[in-house]
């Protein structure tokens, strides 16, 4: 994370960007929040949920 958000600060960015799975998407939240930056998330993979099925709780 320190070098994600050393980049930040180095390029002057306002926001940080975030592609991908779960921890990719957590480390841009994680150093945008540190950084007080904008955080923009893109996942590229859709989460896991069981399917809806009737009658199924």
């Amino acid at each position: 994370m320190e070098r994600v958000k050393k980049a930040t600060l180095e390029h002057g960015a306002d926001a940080l960007i975030g592609i991908g799975g779960g921890k990719l998407l957590d480390l841009a939240k994680s150093a945008g929040n540190s950084l007080q930056k904008e955080i923009i998330l893109i996942p590229t993979l859709e989460p896991w949920l069981p399917p809806a099925l009737p009658g199924h709780r």
